[in-house]
């Protein structure tokens, strides 16, 4: 990522972990979904970013949820997993002609039907890791795994409403 990016990119994280920690995390639809868009952060990063920069990124953002929602490290842990895991699936999932140069994983560069894949297998790993801490304990697991998929839903639903509203419709969103 050159130079140029981080600023916007640096606002873009303190204004994604604000509207997390004090609008999203005080909203829980029907006792089921909670909307968590924060994972959103390293998703959208450059799929080309040194694994160790998506790394140090995801356990700072989720330690700063942790922070500021009495966490107790489950958010930094469900998001560090993902971004561990986030480079073999964008390698499983790369097209035959590859990657461009610092190209952002947006449903605008690759495609809804890549994108949806992308950020469904990704948001049920961190889901699933989030709710299995949270309950910290597999005796309910249909429930947990209930609560993963609503809330899942809930968090791509709330992403492809701010994406079509507030992003700009260009081919490299930065």
């Amino acid at each position: 990522m050159t130079g140029r990016y981080i600023f916007p990119n640096t606002i873009r994280f303190i204004l994604v972990l604000l509207l997390q920690v004090f609008v999203l995390n005080n909203i829980n639809l029907f006792g089921w979904a909670s909307p968590m868009v924060y994972p959103f952060l390293i998703l959208l990063l450059p799929i080309n970013l040194p694994v160790s920069i998506v790394l140090l990124s995801a356990f700072f953002a989720g330690y700063t949820v942790d922070f500021w929602s009495n966490g107790g490290g489950i958010h930094a842990a469900s998001l560090t997993l993902m971004a561990f895991l986030r480079k073999p699936l964008l390698t499983q999932l790369m097209p035959q002609s590859g990657y461009e140069k610092d190209e952002l994983p947006t449903f605008v560069n690759q495609g809804i039907g890549w994108f949806f894949i992308y950020s469904g297998i990704m948001l049920f790993i961190h889901h699933l890791m989030y709710f299995v801490l949270e309950a910290y304990s597999l005796s309910n697991f249909g429930l947990t795994l209930f609560r993963v998929l609503v809330s899942g839903i809930v968090s791509i639903m709330l992403y492809w409403i701010v994406s079509l509203t507030a992003l700009p419709n260009r081919k490299k969103q930065r």
